[in-house]
């Protein structure tokens, strides 16, 4: 994922052409590939998913959503990294394996009534 891209800022345009009324949701997640070892690393690649979404939030009012996307400008892509990565999380399975983040590939969005 190119680091240029920003995630709050690309929301918020999005957000200027949507009515957000009741029940609109909104859904980011992250595909991204992880590593394993370091002399001979082995890459995981990690699916996005509605169902696996990051962040999953719902609102009522258009200003609430633009506060929301305001917030997520100022967020790094290693942090967007760290959160997907430990969200996938179950039981520690990561910490145990060796598994670690080491890139994002790309940024879905899923805006549904």
């Amino acid at each position: 994922m190119n680091e240029n891209f920003n995630v709050g800022s690309w929301l918020g345009e999005i957000l200027k052409y949507l009515y957000v009324s009741v029940d609109m949701r909104i859904q980011i997640g992250f595909s991204f590939v992880a590593r394993k070892g370091n002399t001979e690393p082995t890459f995981i690649y990690y699916f996005a998913a509605p169902e696996l979404a990051s962040y999953d939030r719902t609102y009522e009012y258009t200003e609430d959503a633009l506060k929301f996307a305001a917030e997520l400008e100022n967020t790094k892509h290693s942090d967007f990294l760290s959160e997907t990565f430990f969200e996938k999380m179950t039981e520690n399975i990561f910490a145990q394996s060796g598994i670690r983040p080491d890139v994002l590939i790309a940024c879905y969005f899923w805006i549904t009534k």
